[in-house]
């Protein structure tokens, strides 16, 4: 693997995951301008890879997919489901977002953490993604001592939510691949 060709972090993943989608959503002046602020504000280190290199190579992938007007919806909708599980995630990551008041105050930990079922639930509606799981999606006996651990560690709410998050990635990513294989195979 060490020759591989594979991104040095996983920001520069999920910026291509975005652009893709971005690509596929809007008209691609606009995904070029996005992204290109979203990348300098975010990404600084890894914002001239994604858009000197990354998004020509993506113009040129996409320049003959035409999404209908419906897909662009189901598209949309699936990563606006999937975007709210990552988010949700990122606020209780302690390095990410540092809000040391919100993740030293048990309340605030301890309603984090009641709160994931109403996050996975509102999150679905929007994406339509079936889930294989009723317990993560509840939230409830997800891991060991996890009814313990999600009202005192952020830490904890992060791992589950950025797990359930990842999981979304690829039903989103695969429902992507899908449109696209139907696209290219008429």
């Amino acid at each position: 693997m060490e020759d591989a060709d594979l991104p040095s972090n996983y920001y520069i993943t999920f910026a291509a995951i975005l652009s893709t989608v971005f690509s596929l959503v809007l008209p691609w002046f606009l995904t070029q301008w996005s992204i290109t602020k979203l990348a300098h504000l975010i990404i600084p280190a890894d914002a001239d890879f994604l858009i000197t290199n990354y998004l020509p190579e993506l113009r040129d992938a996409v320049s003959s997919v035409h999404t209908t007007l419906e897909e662009k919806k189901n598209i949309a909708g699936m990563f606006f489901g999937m975007i709210i599980k990552i988010l949700y995630a990122f606020l209780w990551q302690e390095h990410f977002i540092p809000i040391t008041n919100v993740y030293k105050h048990p309340f605030l930990v301890s309603l984090g953490g009641a709160l994931l079922p109403d996050i996975n639930s509102f999150s679905n509606g929007f994406s339509g993604f079936a889930q294989t799981d009723s317990n993560v999606e509840n939230s409830f006996g997800v891991y060991p001592g996890d009814t313990h651990c999600r009202h005192y560690s952020p830490h904890a709410i992060w791992h589950e939510e950025s797990a359930n998050g990842l999981l979304e990635i690829v039903f989103l990513t695969d429902a992507i691949n899908g449109i696209l294989l139907k696209k290219t195979s008429n």
